[in-house]
């Protein structure tokens, strides 16, 4: 039993560590969709305060139109009651008081809109404050994502070249070796050649005086004189 809980706790573990390597490697996936995630309930949120700043300002001339109502009926109860008519005065009386309690209702009402729109105006305030700021973020963190990603690029690169030079030098290196070894190898052949043809020797005579060259300009002239007859 220990031995299949240690097993699921692997298991959970291994689920764990490649959860987070797929958010790692989505991280800015991630946070852009977050960022749209915010703006959609930042929209959702400024279109509610919207809405509530229309209801205040229907509201307020609700309270407006009712306090009109009540000066004007005030004046005509107070008229009544100077002419002496005194039930047409405690009717009109009674509706300024109706107009008056529908007017403080109206106002409690007002009251909270009031307050509502003020707490969702500081909440709209910060969410657009935050978000702009995620943004931003966002573009730095873009930007040096992308610094990152270019450097390690060049960092490759200048390795891989690296490597490919140091490779072409020794190539390079051991073709000049199979040169120099393949001239060497045609210089001992023709001196391998002109001794094994007597024509190194002959060179070697000619060039002591010993051997006299019969075609040189010397033997010719000797043999050109030899051949004239004295006059």
């Amino acid at each position: 039993m220990k031995l299949i809980q240690k097993l699921f706790t692997a298991l959970r573990g291994g689920a764990h560590e490649v959860g987070e390597a797929i958010v790692d490697k989505n991280a800015l996936v991630i946070l852009d969709q977050e960022i749209r995630d915010a703006t959609a309930e930042h929209t959702k949120a400024t279109d509610a305060l919207k809405t509530i700043l229309a209801k205040q300002a229907i509201q307020e001339r609700n309270i407006e139109a009712l306090d009109n109502d009540i000066a004007s009926l005030t004046q005509k109860a107070l008229k009544a009651d100077e002419m002496g008519k005194q039930d047409l005065a405690l009717e009109i009386a009674t509706a300024v008081g109706q107009k008056t309690q529908e007017r403080d209702a109206q106002q409690t009402l007002l009251n909270q809109f009031k307050d509502f729109a003020e707490k969702q105006r500081s909440t709209v305030v910060k969410m657009d404050r935050t978000i702009k700021s995620a943004r931003s973020q966002a573009e730095i963190t873009k930007a040096r994502a992308s610094i990152q990603s270019a450097q390690k690029s060049v960092s490759a690169a200048t390795s891989s070249s690296t490597s490919g030079l140091n490779n072409a030098m020794e190539s390079l290196n051991r073709l000049r070796e199979k040169q120099d070894l393949t001239d060497e190898e045609l210089k001992a052949g023709e001196a391998l050649e002109a001794e094994t043809s007597g024509a190194s020797l002959e060179a070697r005579m000619k060039e002591a005086g010993i051997e006299e060259d019969k075609y040189g300009g010397a033997s010719i002239l000797a043999g050109l004189k030899k051949n004239t007859p004295a006059t």
